[in-house]
């Protein structure tokens, strides 16, 4: 009943966008329109700053110095500037309290270190990194230095893939990280099957994922693994490894691995008690039909997990589509097999990347994951404080896009890309990047060679100028903003079991993306049968004895266990498309004393009307 809960969120139709792009009125007096020009947000001072760049007329390179406070655009003239550039890059330093800026051409490349303080500009390095231009910079506040990759010495030079880092005095190389290879034995596995829906094979010495040969029904195999020793580590790749022990038949059928989204528990797990699973297909391969090892790359998976960015409740094998035709299933070795050298095992691996060679890409630092994100080249990679690693593709996919610009936005979590131009297109698409995948958010403004920041005191990205295919640069400005805000309210008290009134509490953001969103009820009784009920349609309490029922019917009811602790938990991953949903909610425990009924104890109820 669970996992039709989880299919109603991410399989019902799309909703409607919440957020939008808002046009500022440009008014008179701000900065003339510009291109590959820097932008920084000067956190302590609450200031937009903008320098230099490309302008229509001659001479069409600056060295103005600007800067927006959320209403209106002050020219501001320091006794010492940067000379005039464009292509140069700059990222606010949270830690010195100054905005950095680095290279650019004008006259020459530079490979200059300026500062900016509110007041004036000031060289503070002359060496380090090599002049460069169309560089990338971001600051990561996790390690409180500036990050800067890539570029190119002059327009027709190779490009670079080196990576820099700034702690307010002094440039430092990265260094490499040794490579290592690590083998994660599995701590549970456990199959299920359809024709033996409350039987547990959580013991069995081999595991079946696929269509029955006999055409009687499926399997699933669900595998659990241990990553706390690398909490906070990105591997290179992580493959998830099962030997197959038996010959099967000769048709190919489709094996996809998904992600668990609930705890479950290898003595315990039936078909009948399957915990849910993200739909998204992870990985898929079709097995060969001889005994062997079986290998799925599930490293965008792990990686997530490593990170914490989503919570590990394991893997889940199973057939495709389920649907018997031409069937294949895979027998594996599990855990609990004779020959130990044919368990389940997850091999992660470490160690350098290739840094990729790239210009005119961009980065932004998400804070939550604190990580600094870089698109480039139809790829998107983040750097950990020690390496950069592929974390997936898009958001262009196979289309060679540059010219866009990113920020994150903390409050929603994302890293949001928007614009940039192809050979012969522009574009207007917007992306949200939460860490695991590409989203598409509401389209904004046609343009390239513009630049984005978030704007914390307005709680809003802030964008500015570019220009399109033949046209001036612009000097308009505008604002991504969402027009819903994530909320959760009680809706009234609840009533008591042997343990007290129990108590229903949401953890994480109820926004729009959140795959980590998920609900818990505390003060059941220990091991207690609990649910979670669930409704679209609205609160119309109804009152039963001393206890109310808050969440109009129907309910789609969540079943599930209180632990030791008497606490029950499921997570409600929030797609995208849920935006502008309102969901009503109340939660219990079955027992003998319970309030309602006399059966059960009863949680307040809660409404969760999600954001963007």
């Amino acid at each position: 009943m669970r996992e039709i809960a989880f299919g109603v969120l991410m399989l019902a139709s799309a909703g409607q966008a919440q957020m939008v792009w808002t046009s500022l009125a440009p008014g008179g007096g701000g900065p003339a329109g510009r291109e590959n020009f820097a932008m920084a947000y000067d956190s302590a001072r609450q200031r937009v700053v903008v320098f230099g760049g490309h302008v229509a007329g001659s001479p069409n390179l600056v060295n103005d110095t600007w800067e927006w406070n959320g209403s209106s655009w002050t020219e501001m003239f320091p006794a010492v500037s940067p000379s005039a550039r464009a292509f140069h890059a700059m990222a606010y330093d949270a830690a010195r309290g100054e905005v950095i800026l680095f290279g650019g051409n004008g006259v020459g490349t530079s490979g200059s270190t300026w500062a900016w303080d509110g007041d004036n500009w000031s060289v503070r390095a002359t060496d380090g990194p090599a002049p460069r231009r169309a560089h990338a910079m971001a600051y990561d506040a996790a390690r409180q230095q500036v990050a800067m990759h890539g570029g190119r010495r002059t327009d027709t030079s190779a490009l670079l893939n080196d990576t820099w880092l700034w702690d307010g005095t002094t440039w430092t190389s990265a260094p490499n990280v040794p490579a290592s290879t690590q083998a994660v034995d599995v701590l549970a596995d456990a199959s299920v099957d359809d024709w033996q829906p409350s039987t547990n094979h959580g013991a069995d010495s081999v595991l079946r994922a696929g269509a029955a040969v006999s055409g009687d029904g499926f399997s699933r195999t669900y595998f659990k693994f241990d990553l706390s020793p690398w909490a906070g580590m990105s591997p290179t790749s992580a493959t998830l490894r099962c030997y197959q022990t038996e010959s099967v038949g000769f048709s190919c059928q489709f094996k996809d691995v998904f992600a668990v989204n609930a705890p479950w528990i290898e003595s315990g797990i039936t078909w009948n008690s399957q915990p849910p699973i993200d739909l998204t297909n992870v990985v898929y391969t079709c097995p060969s039909p001889s005994p062997g090892w079986l290998e799925f790359d599930v490293s965008k998976l792990v990686r997530a997990w490593t990170r914490g960015t989503r919570p590990n409740h394991g893997l889940l094998l199973r057939d495709r589509f389920e649907d018997g035709v031409n069937p294949r299933p895979v027998v594996c070795a599990s855990r609990e097999h004779p020959d130990t050298s044919l368990r389940p095992v997850l091999r992660l691996e470490f160690g350098t990347v290739t840094n990729p060679a790239e210009s005119s890409h961009d980065m932004a630092y998400d804070g939550a994951r604190e990580r600094v994100v870089m698109v480039a080249d139809d790829h998107t990679y983040e750097w950990d404080g020690s390496v950069w690693e592929l974390a997936g593709f898009g958001p262009h996919v196979f289309e060679d896009v540059s010219d866009f610009d990113m920020a994150y936005d903390p409050v929603r979590r994302r890293t949001v890309l928007q614009g940039g131009a192809s050979t012969s297109s522009l574009f207007e698409e917007t992306w949200e990047w939460d860490g695991y995948s590409w989203r598409p958010g509401p389209d904004g403004p046609n343009r390239r060679k513009h630049s984005m920041v978030f704007d914390e005191a307005a709680g809003h990205v802030f964008w500015f100028g570019g220009d399109g295919f033949f046209t001036d640069p612009w000097s308009d400005a505008w604002t991504y903003a969402s027009t819903t805000t994530g909320t959760t309210t009680a809706l009234g008290p609840g009533c008591a079991g042997a343990s007290g009134v129990p108590e229903l509490t949401a953890t994480g953001s109820p926004i729009a993306g959140n795959i980590n969103f998920h609900l818990a009820i505390d003060s059941l009784q220990p091991d207690a049968l609990a649910f979670f009920g669930l409704s679209f349609e609205g609160a119309s309490p109804l009152t039963i004895g001393p206890c109310t029922l808050y969440p109009e019917f129907p309910w789609i009811v969540l079943p599930t266990t209180a632990s030791g602790a008497g606490v029950a938990m499921v997570y409600l991953p929030l797609p995208f498309h849920v935006s502008g949903w309102d969901l009503y909610l109340q939660g219990g425990g079955f027992e003998p004393t319970g309030a309602f009924v006399g059966v059960a104890a009863l949680t307040g109820g809660m409404h969760v009307s999600i954001g963007d």
